[in-house]
């Protein structure tokens, strides 16, 4: 699958809402419990959409900021990939291997 294609399906607006206020994830137990299953359920429903070869095992929520600073996105917003994969691929293996849908990432 395109990589843009799964990108405009993983556009989740509450998630853009934090990260464009850059507000932190909510700590409340309540918060944190309605997060986590609107993003099982928009996880579930992205699935739905994809071949079983192209579906997501899970979905990660990581606390650094993904900035134009640190070299994550573009100017124009635009993810780059590379740095993702330099960030993050050596936990690749570890969180499809947990077998959970939501993971945690802390910095």
């Amino acid at each position: 699958m395109p990589p843009a294609r799964l990108q405009l399906l993983l556009s989740i607006p509450v998630i853009g809402g934090l990260v464009q206020k850059r507000c932190s994830i909510p700590k409340p137990l309540g918060a944190h419990t309605a997060l986590k299953s609107s993003l099982a359920d928009h996880l579930q429903a992205v699935n739905a959409t994809l071949d079983p070869r192209e579906q997501l095992q899970c979905i990660i929520i990581v606390t650094t900021a993904w900035t134009v600073d640190n070299g994550i996105i573009t100017p124009t917003f635009r993810v780059k990939r590379h740095r993702i994969e330099e960030i993050y691929a050596a936990n690749y293996e570890r969180w499809e291997a947990s077998g959970k849908k939501m993971i945690w990432q802390a910095d």
